[in-house]
């Protein structure tokens, strides 16, 4: 428990490492490409190198009295301009003609075939229907009341769960788990030590944790019945784009019968694959031929600035759609000394944002910015976090939600932690 304290980054970074390569080794998965274990050699020293650059910078532990702000100004403010800004984008969805009456599927279609829509009810829910993030990191990072902390995630989780469905999305959830566990090793950073649990804290946690991955299960399940072909080619088809051989055919819905139950366990085992497949994609980067054209990183921010009129779009890539690790992306972009030499970058701004949130716990900017950077960290394996279209808004949002809340605050001076 006292190396959890004293080292929480390092550990939750190693853990989601490891439990990644543990579900590709569980749940047999092949890649359909040939080098599949030179991926697996770059991404081990991808955590190599960043593990090391970190422990070795913070070995030197930075101690100085920390101080924590008030909590509530920013939930009441986060929490309310998340619910306004979902109901702005629902309505915009709704005059654009998107159906939620028959299924999240459905709707994420149509969303697909109408494209983007530039309403102003459509550009103030985009922009703000993130703000729920500076709560949970409020009440996670400072000492509250347990009645705040469950106001505040338990608020956060409608508002996740709202958005999701609305934008039919899961990469959300998952922004938001990382996040959540960033935030916890944040506090230990700070020096606070974990409020004791009791079982009414785990079951709301439980529950909210079956309520995702029941999400994420239907959005599975009501694809493949949209799909039009049988569960059983859906999932075939679906194995063979991200990247995951494991039939003995040539042809990915052969033998579908014993190789649907015996290798990936329905949409279980797509959910498992969903989440490791970067892997193969990273395989496919080294593999393919035409992989090393376009470029990963940054894609969706240098697509706002194309909308904007800033620059040009950004060059597509083959395995665009796909999920890349960072390392992979990395890789892909910059090559070898791209993916140690990011590694090594990484590690230092890691200990320089440890360092940054405990000189200025106070200030939810810099948790928050902190907390981001962790959760890149924590969602490596999977994707960069940035790629996703959530990501610059909510960092956006822990600078608007501050600003909205400061009218409320109270400063507290001389308060260190724990008073």
């Amino acid at each position: 428990m006292d190396l959890i304290v004293r080292r929480p980054l390092e550990l939750s970074f190693l853990a989601v490492w490891v439990g990644y390569f543990g579900l590709m080794w569980v749940w047999g998965f092949h890649s359909s490409y040939d080098n599949f274990w030179t991926a697996i050699t770059f991404q081990v020293a991808f955590v190599v190198v960043l593990l090391g650059t970190f422990i070795a910078l913070s070995r030197r532990n930075l101690t100085a009295p920390v101080q924590t702000g008030e909590a509530w100004p920013l939930v009441v403010c986060g929490l309310s301009l998340s619910i306004f800004a979902i109901a702005c984008l629902f309505a915009a969805k709704i005059q654009a003609g998107i159906d939620y009456s028959a299924s999240v599927c459905g709707a994420r279609y149509q969303m697909g075939t109408i494209g983007r829509t530039g309403t102003p009810l459509s550009v103030l829910g985009n922009l703000f229907s993130y703000a729920f993030f500076v709560p949970v990191a409020a009440v996670i990072t400072q000492n509250t009341s347990r009645r705040l902390f469950w106001i505040a995630v338990g608020g956060a989780f409608v508002c996740l769960m709202a958005l999701s469905t609305v934008t039919a999305s899961r990469s959300t959830l998952m922004i938001f788990g990382a996040f959540c566990l960033a935030c916890v090793c944040l506090r230990l950073i700070i020096g606070k030590s974990l409020p004791r649990v009791k079982l009414t804290d785990i079951l709301p946690v439980v529950a909210i944790l079956g309520f995702m991955a029941l999400f994420v299960l239907s959005v599975f399940s009501c694809r493949a019945a949209a799909s039009g072909i049988s569960a059983e080619e859906y999932h075939a088809n679906f194995q063979k784009y991200m990247g995951m051989n494991g039939f003995t055919g040539d042809d990915a819905t052969d033998n579908i019968d014993a190789g649907l139950r015996d290798q990936t366990n329905g949409f279980v085992g797509m959910t498992v694959l969903y989440v490791v497949h970067s892997a193969y994609t990273f395989d496919g980067i080294l593999s393919l031929p035409d992989a090393g054209y376009g470029q990963v990183l940054l894609r969706y921010p240098r697509q706002i600035l194309a909308r904007a009129g800033l620059m040009e779009p950004p060059q597509d890539w083959i395995l665009a759609g796909r999920f890349t690790s960072l390392p992979g992306a990395l890789f892909h972009d910059y090559g070898l000394i791209g993916l140690l030499g990011g590694a090594v970058a990484l590690g230092v701004l890691a200990w320089a944002a440890g360092i940054a949130v405990r000189l200025f716990a106070r200030k939810i900017l810099v948790v928050g910015g902190a907390g981001m950077l962790f959760t890149v960290l924590l969602l490596s394996p999977i994707h960069p976090a940035e790629e996703f279209m959530a990501f610059p808004f909510i960092c956006v949002m822990f600078l608007a939600v501050p600003i909205l809340a400061y009218p409320f605050t109270k400063p507290r001076r001389n308060k260190a932690c724990g008073e």
